[in-house]
């Protein structure tokens, strides 16, 4: 975070710089946010909460225009954080076992991945995430396939990413 913090511009400007060389090389693209910082046991981080919604508002910017799929790690743990229920990391800024299962939760919804668990009177989908963070409604965000490329979800759905 310290280099992204002292120079925003560039952190822009190199940050649509490589997704544009990706597409230029047929690889689906999908940005991450870096994580929230947690407040909880650790005031001291409180100050880091806007400047990295800032970088995490820049991400999202640069996926929606270049028309790349979006997982939102910042928004997800900044959600959570508001609960204040338990820290979700393990020094205020890496994320612990909670803060990775958050990420992974915003992982499966950018993708569009879960598991369907149950059918007929009951609810069609059932996440059963250990992190207890419901599904999003949110559409899934992964880019679109184009010939030749595919993308990690399709990947993922014909089980060569699983061992």
């Amino acid at each position: 975070m310290n280099d992204r913090f002292k120079d925003r511009a560039s952190y822009a400007r190199n940050m649509l710089e490589i997704v544009r060389k990706l597409k230029a090389g047929n690889v689906a693209v999908t940005l991450v946010t870096a994580p929230c910082v947690s407040t909880v046991n650790h005031p001291e981080q409180s100050k880091y909460i806007d400047v990295l919604g800032e970088f995490a508002d820049t991400v999202r910017g640069i996926a929606d225009s270049e028309g790349v799929g979006l997982v939102d790690a910042y928004g997800a743990t900044r959600e959570y954080l508001e609960t204040k229920v338990r820290d979700f990391t393990m020094d205020g800024q890496y994320p612990n076992g909670a803060g990775k299962r958050l990420m992974c939760d915003a992982i499966e919804d950018a993708w569009g991945l879960g598991k369907p668990l149950a059918e007929g009177d009951q609810l069609a989908f059932v996440p059963g995430r250990p992190s207890g963070r419901p599904r999003t409604s949110r559409p899934p965000s992964p880019p679109a396939e184009a010939p030749g490329r595919i993308s990690p979800a399709a990947i993922f759905r014909s089980g060569r990413m699983r061992g």
